[in-house]
């Protein structure tokens, strides 16, 4: 384990691959190299706790490779004036920080905090430069307060760093979210999902049979299924998958969570415009033909492109072909099925003629058959 301030970034990676300098706190203050993955969103200036194994490159030299990142608030004096001195508060730089610390000590981060107007006790302080080292505190409290929260919940930095920046700068508080209405990060902040934003929920405390978590599992499988391909699911079967996802770890819960309490939360959501529910005739798998009026759900998304889908299919169908006969392409294709040229095949000259000529095609094969070349 090895603790310090956050010098400056060397690379981030794509892949959230991080490097960094650190100065170290613990021990000797040396400034060391860390690399890893749990180290994505560390900023100049954060004091980290870091957890991992001493490695040597080849190239690099020596590294600290680290398999878990905790944000932590400077203690000791050093810590203080290292932390303070890397710019994290606007306002203040090397030399005012050795000054602050100078007059407060280790109890410097606790005036800034609660009283902050003694620090025109330090030399160099005005209104202005107090003003900006306010507000640059009150930002940096609310970056550490959500993240050091939800590293507790072994929530990925990524994804606490996409949190607070999703809502930074706008009306609503990253934390008062994170900790009211969890279930608001599945659609605000892309990567979160159902399952972080469960555990978030159930660790501040929201009811595990709360209309909200039930209505963000009955979203959760809808885009599940939309991401397999599926435009909409019957009702029975998004049900049957909800009611799965919600007790296969708690079968206490599976009496309480019958269709009834799942059916009253789709119907809530198809309420606030968060879903659409249709009857549709669809195949009855049963070997035959027949169809069978089945309830479904989709997304809203999903429900305007299928019908703006299926009007315009009626719209091409109902109409007539710009080209005027076959004529002008016949003698320009029969020259491609010439085998020394493009070999068209007989069904590829049928294809593009019929193309050319009707409102619609579709055009469907597996790989290999010649779809790209017609």
């Amino acid at each position: 384990m090895t603790e310090g301030v956050v010098d400056h970034l060397l690379y981030v990676g794509y892949d959230e691959h991080t490097v960094l300098r650190l100065n170290t706190t613990a021990g000797d203050e040396e400034s060391i190299t860390a690399v890893g993955k749990a180290l994505f969103g560390a900023r100049p200036g954060e004091s980290l706790r870091l957890h991992g194994v001493w490695d040597h490159h080849p190239r690099h030299g020596r590294q600290f490779k680290a398999e878990r990142c905790e944000r932590t608030v400077p203690a000791d004096e050093r810590a203080i004036r290292l932390y303070l001195a890397a710019g994290m508060i606007r306002g203040i730089g090397p030399v005012l920080a050795a000054a602050v610390v100078d007059v407060f000590g280790e109890q410097t981060l606790k005036v800034i905090d609660v009283e902050p107007q003694r620090l025109f006790e330090v030399h160099g302080i005005g209104r202005v430069r107090l003003g900006r080292i306010q507000a640059a505190w009150q930002e940096q409290k609310a970056i550490a307060e959500i993240m050091v929260f939800l590293q507790g919940l072994q929530i990925t930095p990524a994804l606490a760093v996409k949190i607070y920046t999703t809502y930074a700068g706008t009306d609503d508080d990253p934390m008062r979210i994170v900790r009211r209405t969890p279930y608001r990060l599945c659609q605000d902040v892309h990567g979160v999902g159902f399952v972080n934003a469960d555990k978030i929920a159930l660790a501040v405390g929201i009811p595990k049979h709360s209309d909200a978590r039930l209505q963000a599992a009955l979203l959760h499988e809808l885009d599940q299924a939309r991401a397999s391909g599926h435009g909409h699911l019957p009702v029975r079967v998004l049900i049957a998958r909800t009611r799965r996802l919600l007790t296969d770890d708690d079968p206490a819960s599976a009496e309480i969570l019958d269709e009834a309490v799942l059916r009253h939360a789709l119907q809530a959501l198809c309420g606030q415009g968060e879903l659409v529910m249709e009857v549709l005739p669809l195949p009855v798998l049963d070997g035959t033909d027949a169809l069978a009026d089945i309830e479904t759900a989709m997304l809203p998304q999903q429900h305007r492109d299928e019908t703006q889908l299926a009007f315009h299919v009626r719209r091409l169908l109902a109409s007539t072909s710009a080209l005027d006969g076959l004529a002008p392409w016949a003698e320009q294709l029969e020259s491609l099925r010439d085998p020394q040229t493009a070999g068209l095949t007989d069904e590829q000259h049928q294809v593009i003629l019929t193309a050319l000529t009707r409102p619609l095609s579709v055009l469907t094969g597996g790989p290999g058959c010649g779809k790209t070349t017609s």
